[in-house]
């Protein structure tokens, strides 16, 4: 059987991802500095793999990188679900901690946690949305918040 030289269809990493030196290097200054980036090019040319490459080069102690694909998201409160479950999911590395984040920081919203077979990995949210501006704001608000409370302590 002949070894193909790219994979096509799924996100690549490691040694499947070749080249984007460049692309690499810019992205990653555009995460570092809080450079608002959009990605333009055509269906399965190595955007999702690229991105998430640089998540994990990005990543660190001080930095948190949270992924987030919306893609499947149909309506503002899914998306607003999978962001809460995001951020707490990247921020928190204790199934308590997440839990005291999620109280804390969105006690007027009514979160509802499902734990599955690993519960520091696969969990989601659910939220319980008012239709207030500030519920919306809260959820928006999360990472700073979270962060915030990290650096006071």
């Amino acid at each position: 059987m002949e070894n193909k030289p790219f994979v096509f269809g799924v996100a690549t990493s490691g040694d499947n991802f070749t080249d984007r030196k460049k692309e690499t290097a810019r992205l990653l200054s555009n995460f570092r500095h809080g450079v608002n980036t959009v990605l333009i090019s055509p269906r399965r040319w190595g955007k999702t793999s690229l991105v998430r490459k640089v998540c994990r080069l990005a990543q660190s102690d001080t930095l948190k990188v949270v992924y987030l694909d919306i893609f499947s998201c149909r309506s503002e409160r899914e998306f607003y679900d999978a962001f809460a479950s995001a951020v707490l999911k990247q921020t928190s590395s204790k199934l308590e901690e997440w839990m005291e984040n999620a109280r804390l920081f969105l006690s007027r919203i009514s979160p509802k946690i499902s734990l599955g077979t690993e519960p520091m990995t696969d969990f989601s949210i659910s939220l319980e949305l008012n239709p207030k501006a500030d519920d919306v704001d809260d959820i928006l608000q999360l990472p700073e918040k979270i962060a915030q409370k990290k650096v006071s302590m």
